[in-house]
């Protein structure tokens, strides 16, 4: 069932999406998909995705959930 529910992104901005409505990704659950490193890559150059480190982890979220974060845990950097 969990896989069933993992999003398949096949191109930036449908990992984009994905990312909207899963809130963040691990680094490990970027690095699993094959294409998703370079996904990320295109995110973070046009400036949709950043890394977030929160709680001893580092991880990705969108724009748009950086407020989010911030409220969340104040003293973390992007």
């Amino acid at each position: 069932m969990r896989e069933e529910a993992w999003p398949d992104a096949a191109n930036a901005d449908e990992l984009h999406d994905a990312l909207l409505w899963l809130t963040f990704l691990t680094e490990a659950e970027v690095e699993r998909g094959a294409l998703w490193p370079a996904f990320v890559a295109t995110l973070v150059a046009q400036q949709r995705v950043t890394r977030v480190g929160a709680a001893g982890t580092r991880l990705w979220v969108t724009a748009e959930r950086l407020p989010l974060f911030a409220a969340l845990y104040p003293d973390a950097g992007a």
